[in-house]
């Protein structure tokens, strides 16, 4: 019976606390999103170059064929890469491991923010390369040493949610440009634009509108009915329409011009029946410019056109 007893002390191991804890939850999971900003990162670095190709290629002074390899290198190399990280880092911390190759993305992504030559480029990009693959080598499978059992599932759904992420919100952060718009900005008007393009276009526009062949009376009236205290330099405002009073020879012209700051303008001007137009496009650039001299020049051409039987559109 003693001889049983020592058999059964012998073969059942003492617990040991350190070995057979369940990991922490809490830290788990910090861990796991440690891993999945880690794989953000290194997708949208190797991504990135995608959408940039044509103006890296224009920067560097090679043809879009030749920028490709930006992004066809570090694909082979990382295929290449992830069985031989995996072999070689075998008895190394995978925690180290995994912070040395996100470490070396960091240096390559300085390296090709730096480089002046395609080749530095194209050496980083090489770097990324042997990152992306170790790291995917090691990250897939890490959620079974991070969480428990029933939650490695969900915790590599989130891993891979790096993926995703990184193509839906890091690859387009990284093309964002800063377009300057300190000189002219046509784009203001791009509404009106996309809808008129020439001077005859707007003729045949404002002819139809104070014809009555676009609105309602009703709403014709309403915005031509200028407010009392609007700026006469163009004519009183209504709700949409300038109306000036050229005098009792010429009547009341309606009109509604505009431009963007500095560049490009456009006139428009209609008797009230809509029968009789002026309109014409403006390019003023960046020359000198009279603003004093600009309502007299303005009136004239109005007077001419409306009082001194001109009815045919200018440009």
């Amino acid at each position: 019976m003693g001889k049983a007893d020592t058999v059964t002390s012998i073969g059942v191991p003492p617990p040991h606390p350190a070995r057979d804890a369940v990991p922490s939850s809490v830290r788990g999971w910090l861990a796991i999103l440690a891993v999945t900003l880690g794989i953000f990162v290194l997708m949208t670095s190797e991504l990135l170059p995608v959408g940039l190709l044509t103006p890296i290629g224009a920067a560097l002074e090679v043809s879009e064929g030749t920028t490709a390899l930006m992004v066809i290198v570090p694909g082979l190399v990382a295929a290449v890469a992830a069985p031989i990280v995996t072999v070689a880092t075998a008895r190394i911390d995978r925690r180290l491991v995994l912070v040395l190759l996100i470490g070396m993305v960091g240096a390559a992504n300085f390296a090709s923010a730096s480089a002046t030559s395609f080749a530095v480029v194209l050496l980083a990009r090489f770097l990324i390369g042997i990152s992306v693959g170790g790291f995917w080598s090691l990250a897939g499978g890490i959620a079974l040493r991070l969480v428990r059992k029933h939650q490695v599932a969900r915790a590599t759904a989130v891993v891979f949610g790096g993926v995703e992420t990184a193509s839906v919100l890091g690859v387009p952060a990284g093309q964002w440009k800063v377009a300057d718009v300190s000189r002219q900005n046509p784009s203001l008007l791009a509404g009106a634009g996309d809808m008129i393009s020439t001077t005859k276009d707007v003729h045949t526009f404002f002819s139809a509108l104070n014809g009555g062949k676009l609105l309602p009376a009703k709403l014709l009236a309403e915005m031509r009915e200028p407010h009392p205290k609007s700026d006469p330099l163009n004519g009183h405002y209504g709700l949409g329409l300038f109306g000036k009073d050229l005098g009792p020879a010429c009547g009341t012209v309606l009109n509604h011009n505009g431009s963007p700051p500095a560049g490009y303008a456009a006139l428009m001007y209609s008797s009230p029946d809509g029968r009789k137009t002026l309109t014409a496009s403006l390019t003023a650039g960046y020359a000198a410019f009279d603003l004093a001299a600009y309502p007299k020049l303005l009136d004239g051409l109005v007077k001419a056109a409306f009082c001194g039987g001109q009815t045919t559109s200018s440009s």
